[in-house]
C-alpha cells in the first residue's frame, strides 16, 4: 500500500513539473514570437540579422557554460532528498565550474573576434550581449527543477521578460536604436539572476560556499556526456546562423532567424516534458528496469503523436503564420520565411524521436558512448554539409542542412536501439 501511495505521489510530482515547465516554456516562447515581428518592422531585416548573428555567438557560449548541468545537476539535486548541506555543495560546485567555463569561453571568443574581419558595429553588439552569458550563471534553472520549485522559477522568468518586452517597446522606436537591444537583453537577464540568488538565499537557505576540488571534478566528468550531446546538436544549429553571416548577408540571417523562431516555438514545447521526465526515468531505470522500458515506450508514442501534429501544422500553416506574424514585411521576405518553415517542419518530429531514444533510453541505460558518437558524427557531417549548401543555395541550403542532420541523428538512434534490443 505504501509503495502504491509513493508511486502516485511521484507521478503527481512529475505531472506538476510538466505542467509548470509547460507554462514557463510558453512564456519563454511567447517573448520572441511577439518581439521578432516588432523588431523586424522597426529596425529592419539587416539590423535584426545583426542582432540574431550576435545572439548565435552568445548561444554557443551559453552551451559551453551550461555544460549539460540542466540534466545532470537536476538529477543530482532530485536524488539529494533536498538536504540543504548537500544542495549547497552541488550549487557552489556547479556555479564555480560554470564561472571558469565562462571566463575561458569569453577569452577565446574575444580573441577570435579581434583576429577576424568583424566590423566595429558587430563587435559592439556582440560585446553588449555578453551580459546575458553572465546572467545565465545566476539563474540556476537546474536547481529549481531539482527542488521542484517551479512556481518561483515561473515568477522570476515572467518578471525579467516583462522588463525586457517593456524596455524594447519603450526604447526601440527606429532603426538607429538597434544597438540598445542587446543592452536591454543583458539588463533584464541580470535582473532575473539577482532575483534568483535572493530567493535561493532567503527562502531555501542556499548560497555559495566552499568547494571541494574532487567534487568539482566529479560533477564536471559526470556532466560531460550531456555537454557533448548538447554541444554536438546545438553547435551546428548555431553555426548555421554564424555561417550565414559569414557567407551571405545579414538580411539572409534575419530571414532565417525569423523562420527559426517559429520552429523553436513548436520544437521547444517538448523541452518541459523532456526535462521533467528525465529524473523520473533515471530513478526508474535504476530501481525497476522493466517498468522503465514500458514507460519509455509509452512516452515515445506520446511524443510521436505530439510532434507529428507539430510537423503537419507547421507545413500546412506556414503561409498563414508568416502572414499573421510578419504582415508588414516585404512579400519576397515573407515567402522566403514561409518556405524555410516548410523545409524545417520535419525537425520537431525528428528531434522528438532522437530525444526519447537518446536522452531517455541510451543514456540512463549506460550507452553514453554510443549517444555521444552519434551526435558528434552528425555534427561534423552537418557542419560541412551546411557550409556547402549555404554556398550553393543560400538560406534555403541552411534550412535543408539542419533537416538532413536531424534525420541522420534520428536514423542512427533508431539503428542503435534496434541493434542493442533496448526496447525488448
Amino acid at each position: 500500500m505504501n509503495n502504491i501511495i509513493l508511486k502516485i505521489r511521484s507521478f503527481k510530482v512529475l505531472l506538476d513539473g510538466i505542467f509548470s515547465l509547460s507554462i514557463l516554456q510558453l512564456i519563454i516562447l511567447a517573448t520572441p514570437i511577439f518581439l521578432v515581428p516588432y523588431l523586424i518592422n522597426v529596425i529592419g531585416l539587416y539590423n535584426y540579422g545583426l542582432i540574431a548573428y550576435s545572439a548565435a555567438i552568445v548561444n554557443l557560449i551559453n552551451i559551453i557554460t551550461d555544460y549539460g548541468f540542466n540534466l545532470s545537476a537536476t538529477a543530482r539535486v532530485s536524488e539529494s532528498n533536498h538536504r540543504k548541506c548537500y544542495v549547497t555543495d552541488i550549487f557552489s560546485s556547479i556555479i564555480v565550474i560554470k564561472m571558469l567555463l565562462l571566463i575561458i569561453s569569453l577569452t577565446i571568443t574575444i580573441s577570435i573576434i579581434n583576429l577576424t574581419n568583424v566590423s566595429i558595429q558587430q563587435k559592439l553588439v556582440i560585446y553588449a550581449n555578453f551580459g546575458v552569458c553572465l546572467a545565465q550563471l545566476f539563474i540556476p534553472t537546474w536547481l529549481f527543477h531539482g527542488l521542484q520549485r517551479m512556481r518561483p522559477l515561473l515568477f522570476i522568468n515572467v518578471s525579467y521578460r516583462i522588463i525586457m518586452v517593456l524596455g524594447i517597446l519603450f526604447y526601440i522606436t527606429e532603426p538607429a536604436d538597434y544597438w540598445i537591444i542587446p543592452i536591454i537583453y543583458s539588463a533584464s537577464y541580470l535582473f532575473g539572476g539577482l532575483i534568483s540568488l535572493l530567493y535561493l538565499r532567503i527562502k531555501i537557505g542556499v548560497q555559495l560556499g566552499k568547494v571541494n576540488i574532487r567534487a568539482l571534478w566529479i560533477f564536471f566528468k559526470e556532466s560531460s556526456v550531456f555537454f557533448l550531446s548538447k554541444l554536438a546538436t546545438s553547435t551546428y544549429t548555431s553555426l548555421v546562423t554564424i555561417l550565414l553571416g559569414w557567407l551571405t548577408t545579414l538580411e539572409s540571417v534575419g530571414v532565417y532567424s525569423a523562420a527559426e523562431k517559429v520552429l523553436q516555438a513548436a520544437k521547444a514545447t517538448l523541452s518541459p516534458i523532456s526535462q521533467a521526465t528525465y529524473p523520473y526515468i533515471t530513478r526508474l531505470t535504476r530501481s525497476q528496469k522493466t517498468q522503465s522500458i514500458s514507460f519509455v515506450k509509452y512516452f515515445l508514442v506520446v511524443v510521436l503523436f505530439l510532434t507529428t501534429c507539430m510537423t503537419l501544422g507547421l507545413y500546412f500553416l506556414a503561409d498563414t503564420l508568416v502572414g499573421l506574424l510578419f504582415g508588414n514585411a516585404h512579400d519576397t521576405d515573407k515567402a522566403d520565411i514561409a518556405n524555410i518553415i516548410k523545409i524545417l517542419s520535419i525537425v520537431p518530429l525528428l528531434v522528438g524521436v532522437s530525444n526519447v531514444l537518446g536522452v531517455h533510453l541510451l543514456v540512463p541505460r549506460g550507452f553514453q558512448k554510443d549517444f555521444v558518437t552519434i551526435l558528434s558524427t552528425a555534427a561534423v557531417i552537418g557542419t560541412v554539409n551546411c557550409y556547402y549548401l549555404i554556398g550553393t543555395y543560400n538560406v534555403f541550403g541552411a534550412a535543408t542542412s539542419v533537416a538532413l542532420t536531424e534525420f541522420m541523428i534520428s536514423s542512427l538512434m533508431i539503428y542503435v536501439v534496434i541493434k542493442k534490443k533496448l526496447l525488448t
